[in-house]
């Protein structure tokens, strides 16, 4: 697969798991979850990068996104998450 596809959902959450809590996400720093369909048709949920999550508003269905690999936790305890970024241009 090419890692490339276009936002068909998404939602803006600040009040989220103990864990995304510890990352320092909450009610003043919301962060974003889409569901994503790629171009091979295949659709995925993962986290969203580079978008304002703290205004929504500013964040369409039909974005252009590519994939983006989201390393997490620290030392021995690091896991990757599959996460999108808005394509440039």
């Amino acid at each position: 697969m090419e890692g490339v596809g276009r936002l068909v959902a998404f939602t803006s959450i600040s009040i989220g798991p103990p864990s995304m809590v510890q990352q320092g996400y909450g009610r003043d720093n919301p962060y974003c979850t889409g569901v994503v369909e790629l171009k091979e048709k295949t659709r995925v949920v993962a986290r969203l990068k580079g978008v304002d999550s703290l205004n929504p508003d500013t964040i369409k269905v039909g974005l252009p996104v590519k994939v983006e690999f989201l390393k997490e936790g620290s030392d021995s305890n690091v896991h990757t998450i599959l996460g999108f970024s808005p394509i440039e241009g």
